[in-house]
Formats: C-alpha cells, structure tokens, sequence
C-alpha cells in the first residue's frame, strides 16, 4: 500500500480514504488501491484542499479541523491502517452502544477530540516490537509537516527487515507512467476481471481534474481509448 500511494503522489494524486475496505487482492496475492470516488489532483506542490471527506476512523488531524491540507493525509491513513492490522483495530476510535444511538453525535466530538489531540503512547501495546512503534510515531504525528514521506517509509527498518532487495528495486528504479493529457478517457475492456489475471492492473482512478474520467494503468492489450 505504502508502493501505491507513492505512485499517486508522484502524479500529484491524493486518495484520501485509505481503509481496508478499499484494498483488494488480485489472483496472484498481490494488494491493489482502490475507490478513488474522493481522490483530488494536486498539480502542484503548494496545492492544497479543504473538503471534508474520508472515513472517521482515518481522518487526519488537519482534516478534522477542516485546515488546508496535502499528501500527508495519505500518511496519516497509512498509520491507521498499519496501527488497526497490528491491532484489530484504529487508535482513536468511540463505539456507540446500538441502544443509545442519540450518543452518536456525542461520541463523534469525543473521536474528533482524539484523533487532534489524544496521545499515540498509551495506545502502543507491549508486544508491539520497537520498528513499528517508530514507524506509527512518524506516520501518525499530528503536526502533517514532520509526518514520513513514502519514500522514508519504504527505507524505515519496520518495512525493510521484511523485503529490502524489493524495497530498493522500487526505489530506485526508473519507473514511469504515461503522460496523460487533461481531456483523455480510458476504459477497461469488458472482459470480465477474472479475465484479466495477465494485465497486471496496477491502479484504477477516478480523478476530478481529468474531467471525471476513469483511468486504468493496465497492460496495453488491455487498454482502448473510446
């Protein structure tokens, strides 16, 4: 997931809900984003939005204040994500019982509270090792400018002890996509998905700025322009 949202970032893309929900796996095990129904294109650097959009559980702090706000909302959603598969569940969250659904509203300001103010330590359980607590401390800080770029959590010791030969290919590899321009429209075949297992389907977007187009990254055998 970390590969994915560093490939939209390089587009000057921003998922903006990151969760489990929206994690698929294909027929060869490998993990894939998907719903881009509240990615943003961010042409520039000094870009920024202010729509208050995402799924509670993983709504970062700048968000929550409705600040303007970048890529490290991705950031955030990442340590959440990491924090609840480690956990089973997010950091900063408050059930409603069913039968008092009128604490709902209650509730909601108490995990907004949280999610800006409350503290990551206590929440570090002890058979957390000492690699993924660092990496959650750097990937849920509050302060959005002193949050980990995708880059730096590729080389953090918590990712690298696992795949490091992989790791580095993708860093430094030259990778690159192709140049789309504002008013291009792609689509995927309609072969079904279980057709597809050779097209190595990357990432599926869906993107205000091209003009609510759906854009597939896939093998070109694959790819048709209407």
């Amino acid at each position: 997931m970390i590969s994915a949202i560093r490939a939209c970032h390089k587009m000057n893309v921003i998922h903006r809900d990151l969760k489990p929900e929206n994690i698929l796996i294909d027929l060869d095990g490998r993990l894939k984003l998907a719903d881009f129904g509240w990615a943003a294109h961010i042409p520039e650097e000094p870009d920024r939005r202010k729509t208050y959009c995402g799924t509670m559980d993983y709504l970062s702090p700048e968000i929550v204040r409705q600040e303007w706000y970048g890529k490290e909302v991705d950031i955030w959603c990442l340590g959440i994500l990491c924090f609840e598969l480690a956990t089973g569940g997010p950091p900063f969250k408050y059930d409603v019982p069913e039968e008092i659904p009128c604490e709902e509203e209650k509730a909601r300001r108490k995990q907004q509270y949280e999610i800006q103010y409350g503290d990551l330590e206590p929440k570090l359980l002890p058979f957390m090792s000492a690699e993924i607590c660092d990496f959650l401390r750097h990937t849920l800080e509050k302060n959005p400018d002193l949050r980990m770029t995708p880059d730096e959590m590729l080389r953090h010791p918590f990712i690298t002890k696992y795949n490091a030969r992989e790791i580095e290919n993708e860093l430094y590899a030259d990778t690159k996509f192709p140049d789309f321009p504002r008013e291009a429209r792609y689509e995927f075949s309609k072969e079904p998905i279980s057709m597809l297992k050779n097209a190595h389907v990357h990432y599926v977007l869906k993107i205000g700025d091209f003009s609510q187009s759906e854009i597939a990254f896939v093998e070109n055998d694959y790819l048709r322009e209407p």
